[in-house]
């Protein structure tokens, strides 16, 4: 096959999967057939679309990604785009297997360049390990630098608006969701929204206003086995969490608990609502029992 033919199938290959097109993906991917001159090229689109793929194990495909990455020479990592490319699947299957610390490793470079691919999946990381405060400066940096690429943007804002959620901020969080869903319709990367878990996605288009024009969007990812479903991995709390249940185990009513910690009520009842939903209960009672069971008081 033809030098440009091969890599305009592998263009094709990368927006059918913005467009959640797994199987259309595959197909282009294998009529470019033995490309040695693009075979980099070839084992990061390929990973991309294995890393959201729901048919095939993560852990599995993160191994067969290592041994495959195994085969290039000791530079290939020179070649950024493509670095930039594994390191988002990696990153991805790293949070599919539970391993979150891990995705951070993979997209770490994010941190230092907050231009960098990746920005937004490393944050996503970053809540997985409760490290809200965290993932939330890093967007924040990395939007306010006006980033233009849209994929990227895209992640950030999305990650950026369920954290704003979380410190109660609803109309800044619809706004940013707003913003990363116009960018999605216009670009058709629908993928970069599959950053978030389903459930975030849908929480998230119920803070839209009615008829919002792109919300469809969201629910279609939220929908598709394409969305990010964290793997099993025992709670990580923020320092902040860990501070607000250490002092309500010792009985604090919420006001009490903010004159102790010199914040206010709002700031606890936040962080009281993440403690629910991280451990899985609905009420104080059983956020005690199931602190203590998982041994974090």
């Amino acid at each position: 096959m033809h030098h440009t033919r091969r890599t305009d199938r592998i263009a094709r290959a990368q927006l059918l999967l913005d467009e959640l097109d797994l199987a259309g993906a595959r197909a282009e991917l294998a009529a470019v057939g033995d490309a040695r001159d693009h075979a980099l090229l070839l084992c990061a689109v390929r990973a991309l679309i294995d890393a959201h793929d729901p048919q095939l194990d993560p852990a599995t495909t993160l191994a067969q990604l290592r041994a495959e990455l195994d085969t290039f020479h000791d530079g290939w990592a020179t070649a950024h785009l493509n670095e930039a490319m594994v390191g988002v699947a990696q990153a991805r299957l790293h949070l599919l297997s539970g391993q979150a610390a891990l995705a951070v490793q993979a997209v770490g470079t994010a941190e230092r360049a907050p231009g960098a691919i990746g920005s937004g999946r490393a944050a996503a990381a970053l809540r997985q390990l409760g490290d809200d405060e965290r993932a939330y400066a890093m967007t924040t940096r990395f939007l306010s630098e006006g980033a233009s690429w849209p994929r990227m943007r895209i992640d950030a804002l999305a990650v950026h608006a369920i954290l704003l959620r979380r410190r109660g901020e609803d109309g800044a969080a619809a706004e940013a969701f707003g913003e990363a869903l116009e960018l999605a319709a216009e670009h058709r990367l629908l993928v970069a929204l599959a950053v978030l878990p389903a459930d975030d996605l849908r929480e998230l288009t119920a803070l839209l206003p009615r008829r919002h024009p792109h919300a469809h969007l969201a629910l279609a990812v939220a929908e598709a086995p394409i969305a990010l479903t964290p793997g099993p991995e025992g709670p990580r709390l923020s320092t902040r969490e860990s501070t607000v249940l250490g002092v309500l185990t010792e009985g604090h009513t919420v006001a009490e608990t903010a004159a102790r910690l010199m914040v206010s009520a709002n700031t606890v009842k936040t962080q009281l609502r993440m403690l629910y939903r991280k451990l899985g209960v609905h009420d104080r009672r059983e956020l005690l029992v199931a602190a203590r069971r998982r041994g974090l008081v």
